[in-house]
Formats: C-alpha cells, structure tokens, sequence
C-alpha cells in the first residue's frame, strides 16, 4: 500500500485531523470515490502513530460535516509489520458540500473547490432520489431543529427573501414539510 502514489483515489493523511478527513470525504464522494490512509504523510512514510479511538473520533467529526451525509466504511490496511486505519469512500450519485458551503473535488493529489459552471457541471451530472419528495416515516415538525430553523430563515432573509407568512407556511414553501405538515 505505501509503495503507491497519493493521487486521484489515494489521500495519505499523517494525522487525524477532522478538518482534512472531511474534504477528502467531500471531494471523493463528488469525483470517482477513494481511499483515505491515516497516519502516512505524502510520501509514503509512516507519521506518528494514530490510536483507532482517536482515528473513529476524527472519523465521526468529519462525518458530522458532510451534508449530505457521505458513505464511507472504515477498513484496516497491512502496511508491512504494522497495520493502518483506511477510510474508503465510494463515488456519490449526490452532490456534497461541508457544512460550511463549501463543494469540493478531487483533482489529482488536492481536494480543490468548484466555483460556476463545475458545480452546475457537477449538480447535473449527479442525480436525486424519489425519497427526497417522500415524507419521512414517524417524523413531524418538532423534530425540526429551532434553531436550525431560525438560522435557515435569517441568512435567507440576508439574501434578500423576505419572510411571509407562518412558520408552517414557509416549511411548506421551501420543501421542508408536505401539505400535510409532514417532513
């Protein structure tokens, strides 16, 4: 495993850092899928070692980023004598972002960030399932998040939509509930 280049499907990270792990998750879920090797630096080399709780933290905070969520399986690789954490992402037919609007693709060795017409590119070629326009068994409205919610409706009203009607009215509007009220 240590004798292959990072490139398009191979991402060596030296540590667990949740911020990088979360790009690669992104990136890869948008491009062709891949895998991520943790506790190797980009040449090959073994970093410091990485304990597997604090790999699985790093891991489920990054995870925790992705919007939507990224499917990603975590799998032990033998590198030799020692044995390393890997997390393999499979291509998406979703488009991802962070939870901080940035989307992301692989290109080579880097996680870059689409701007234009490559996210409209990206969003195309990507397809959406029913289940979106389906209600979410057992959910209702108080589920929903407050301040989820608030925050949503403010930075929308800061783009210059402003808010009419209820609460209800409004979920409705942008998609969040059914007629009935449903998620």
């Amino acid at each position: 495993m240590l004798n292959k280049k990072p490139g398009q499907r191979l991402a060596y990270l030296p540590e667990a850092d949740v911020e990088k792990i979360a790009e690669c998750l992104v990136a890869f879920a948008n491009s062709e899928g891949g895998l991520i090797v943790l506790g190797v630096d980009e040449q090959g080399q073994p970093a410091e070692p990485i304990w597997e709780e604090e790999a699985e933290g790093a891991w489920r905070g990054a995870a925790a980023r992705c919007r939507p969520p990224v499917a990603s399986q975590w799998q032990a690789i033998e590198a030799g004598d020692s044995q390393l954490i890997g997390i393999e992402v499979a291509r998406s037919p979703e488009l991802h972002s962070l939870d901080d609007g940035r989307v992301l693709m692989r290109r080579g060795l880097e996680n870059r960030p689409v701007t234009g017409n490559d996210v409209q590119q990206l969003a195309a070629s990507k397809t959406s399932g029913d289940f979106e326009s389906e209600a979410v068994p057992g959910a209702s409205r108080e589920d929903f998040d407050p301040d989820i919610v608030s925050e949503y409706f403010t930075k929308r009203e800061a783009r210059g939509t402003a808010r009419s009607g209820t609460l209800d009215e409004m979920l409705f509007e942008i998609g969040a509930v059914d007629y009935d009220g449903r998620p």
